[in-house]
C-alpha cells in the first residue's frame, strides 16, 4: 500500500516531507527534513500517533509551515487537521 505525501522547500530552508511514518498502516503523521536535496531524510516532528492519510504542506504568510492532513481515531478519514509550525524549529 502507498500513501500520498507532500514536499515543500521554503526559501533558504530544508526540503520538507510530510506523510505517514508507517505508510503501510497509514499511521503516525510525521515531518522529515533534508538538506541534501532529498537523498537523506531526518525526522524533525511527529504530528500525531493516530491514523493518518493524505497531507499537504504550505508556507504561511507568517513564515510558518502549515501541514494539512487526514486523521482520526478509528480511521485516517475521520477529520482534517491543520498544524502550524515555526520554520525555525524544523532544522534537521
Amino acid at each position: 500500500m502507498t500513501a500520498r505525501c507532500s514536499l515543500l522547500q521554503p526559501p533558504g530552508g530544508p526540503l520538507l516531507f510530510a506523510g505517514p511514518a508507517d505508510p503501510a498502516a497509514r499511521q503516525t503523521m510525521a515531518l522529515r527534513a533534508s538538506t541534501d536535496g532529498g537523498r537523506t531524510w531526518t525526522p524533525v516532528r511527529t504530528l500525531s500517533q493516530l491514523p493518518a492519510g493524505y497531507s499537504d504542506l504550505e508556507r504561511t504568510a507568517a513564515g510558518e509551515v502549515g501541514v494539512l492532513y487526514e486523521t482520526g481515531t478509528a480511521t485516517s478519514y475521520d477529520r482534517i487537521a491543520f498544524v502550524r509550525i515555526p520554520l525555525s524549529t524544523l532544522e534537521p
